[in-house]
């Protein structure tokens, strides 16, 4: 069994220190600044919308054939 001393710290609810930001008070005046400044970046275009990259053609058939190939040179019982 454990026993714990007299003045044991585990004993005690103990209120540690935490380097955490508070969450922002979100006030009428914030919600205000934050529409504004979405409606500018609208205005002038400043979206920062995701660009789609065009599709590269897939290369799978051909890896495959190569793939298969060196199996093939590997594990020539496999595949006779």
């Amino acid at each position: 069994m454990f026993s714990l001393a007299k003045n044991s710290a585990l004993g005690e609810d103990l209120d540690w220190e935490r380097n955490v930001k508070p969450p922002p008070v979100i006030t009428e005046e914030v919600s205000q600044s934050i529409e504004e400044l979405i409606m500018k970046r609208i205005y002038y275009g400043h979206t920062n919308d995701v660009q789609k990259v065009n599709k590269l053609p897939s290369k799978a058939p051909r890896e495959m054939k190569e793939l298969i190939k060196h199996h093939k040179l590997l594990y020539p019982t496999v595949f006779n």
